[in-house]
This record gives structure tokens, sequence and C-alpha cells, in this order.
């Protein structure tokens, strides 16, 4: 429940289909119903009352580091819901992804905005609904507190022309479309814009 927040830690080192969690302290969580959050960075304000009840304050960051041919790890936002005596977790993605390639030199920033300003990252809420044999489990966002998202080049991690980057941003239904910006050599030029509505 909301009043109790534990870290643990996979033993795992490279991607895996299934992994055994440790906590990191022995302390037994009380309640019986349990959230779980991936990364811990994303759930630092996190909150929740218990029962039926929506995660509120985990955080989808706007700035983030471009990566080449994935995604910053730390926007991969997943969750996962289990009660107690019940040790599986099915995790969820709660993003989704805008995926584009630079075609231009000197590229410094790319942001990405709702031409109907949309809330697509900051602070959001969640709600798991656990699924059977049958059906899968569902996860459901809210908006979010900012309406645009961008990564930035730095020399560990530079946005290079031909590369293909993968942006996170919260389920959105962009009504208007929406438009892609970049700052090249200083400049800032808008280099898509769309109006029709677009899904994601």
């Amino acid at each position: 429940n909301a009043s109790w927040k534990k870290a643990y830690k996979a033993n795992v080192s490279t991607p895996a289909t299934k992994a055994d969690f440790t906590q990191e302290t022995k302390d037994k969580l009380p309640g019986e119903a349990f959230y779980a959050i991936y990364p811990c960075s994303a759930s630092n304000d996190a909150a929740w009352t218990g029962g039926a009840e929506s995660v509120t304050g985990i955080t989808l960051k706007a700035e983030q580091t471009p990566v080449e041919n994935t995604y910053d790890p730390s926007t991969h936002i997943a969750v996962a819901y289990t009660t107690a005596g019940n040790y599986s977790l099915a995790f969820k993605n709660a993003v989704s992804y805008f995926k584009l390639t630079v075609g231009s030199d000197n590229v410094s920033e790319i942001c990405i905005f709702g031409n109907a300003s949309e809330k697509i990252t900051g602070a959001f809420s969640l709600k798991y609904t656990p699924g059977d044999s049958e059906v899968a489990p569902t996860v459901e966002t809210s908006k979010g507190t900012l309406s645009y998202v961008k990564i930035i080049s730095t020399e560990a991690n530079p946005i290079v022309k031909g590369n293909t980057y993968y942006i996170a941003v919260l389920p959105t239904d962009f009504t208007t479309g929406f438009s892609v910006e970049m700052v090249s050599g200083g400049l800032k030029s808008t280099c898509k814009t769309t109006t029709n509505q677009y899904k994601m």
C-alpha cells in the first residue's frame, strides 16, 4: 500500500525472460496486494491507497537520453500487480514509443509535441487489471503533466545522422496530429508536422 516501499534487485545481468528478485532489506511487506514498478527511479513519488485504486505519482521524464537503436532505459516503465502468496509478477509496458531516424548533422536535440498540447510525459497514474488464462492483463494510464518530450545529445550519447532512436511517451490520442522540432547547428526548425489524428 502507499505506506510501504521496498527496493528489489533482479539476479540477472543480461536480458532474460525470467528473473528472481531479492529484497534489499529483509523486512516483510504488510498487506494483501502489491504493485511492482520498474524502474524504481520512475516510482520515487508513487503512492497507492490499496484496493482497486490507481497508483499515482509515477514519472516519465520529458528530457531523455538518446540511445542508438533503442530507448533511454530509465523510460521503459513497466508495472506488475500481485496478491499475497502469489510470487509471479506479469509486467506490462506502461508507455508507447516514437521511432525516428535522424537525417541531419550536428543535431543537439529533437523535441516532439502534440499540436493540441496533449500531456505526454511527467507525473501520471496507472491502474493494472490482472488477466486470466483467457484475457491478458491491461494497464490504463492517465495523462501526464507535460506536453513535450525530447532527446538531448551529450558527449556520451550523441545524436548521430543516420541513427534510429526511440522516444517514450504516455499512450496518447493526438487529436490534431503532432510535430517534431530539432536543433541543428544552434538553429531550431520543424522537420515534421502531421495534422491527422494519431493514436499511440
